[in-house]
């Protein structure tokens, strides 16, 4: 999403976006404002892309061929640590994503 927003705001201002009998709805009209103006749905889009980045690295070592655990290890801590450098001293933000992710790897 936060790579298509350019092009979508590009498509909002665009003829046929103009033109068509969707441009005009309620949903239509709504879309367009969120795309351009509504923050509350681009600031979670990119804090959610930060705290993902450093899951889907983990996954990739885990699924990598046959991965010493000690690999896995690292790259758990290190998810972890990107996780709490996204959020920085705010364990109020990061503590919760951590229970998740400790509690999923215990279990």
């Amino acid at each position: 999403m936060l790579r298509s927003k350019p092009a979508l705001r590009r498509m909002i201002v665009g003829e046929e976006w103009s033109s068509s009998s969707y441009a005009t709805t309620p949903a239509g009209i709504e879309m367009a404002d969120c795309i351009f103006y509504e923050q509350g749905f681009w600031v979670p889009c990119d804090e959610i892309v930060k705290f993902v980045k450093p899951l889907v690295v983990l996954l990739r070592v885990a699924d990598g061929d046959k991965p010493a655990m000690g690999y896995i290890y690292e790259a758990m801590d290190r998810a972890k640590e990107a996780i709490r450098f996204v959020y920085g001293v705010d364990e109020s933000k990061y503590g919760p994503i951590w229970e998740i992710i400790d509690r999923r790897w215990h279990h």
